[in-house]
């Protein structure tokens, strides 16, 4: 007999069905290409511009960035090394997402609603 979830299990198996399917949208926003460096390979990582810690951006499509392994952690110029670097990129280079991170309301009242972002990212 399968013991029941809890609702925290819950919670957290749709965060993680959240993540994951923001992480295919900015995949496939990317064309499966990194977007610093424009390598096409097999290991790409979706990083967030702003910390997935902070909840309001967490599932957002324009915190998202995809970037090869070297870009995103281990290169000398890589996301996070080289922050300074990262952020002078992005505002070059995706000045809609620097723009829209820049004037998001981050003193607005946060209240998760993930069936809203789940629905809003295209799942069932």
């Amino acid at each position: 007999m399968k013991k029941k979830k809890t609702k925290g299990q819950l919670l957290a198996a749709f965060k993680r069905k959240c993540l994951r399917l923001w992480s295919q949208r900015v995949r496939d926003r990317a064309q499966n290409r990194c977007e610093w460096c424009g390598v096409q390979e097999k290991y790409l990582n979706c990083h967030h511009i702003v910390s997935k810690k902070f909840k309001p951006l967490r599932y957002d499509l324009h915190n998202g960035v995809l970037l090869c392994v070297r870009c995103h952690k281990w290169g000398m110029h890589a996301a996070h090394n080289n922050p300074i670097l990262f952020l002078d990129w992005l505002i070059r280079i995706h000045s809609d997402y620097s723009q829209y991170l820049k004037n998001f309301d981050y003193k607005k009242e946060y209240i998760e609603d993930m069936e809203k972002i789940y629905k809003e990212l295209g799942g069932e």
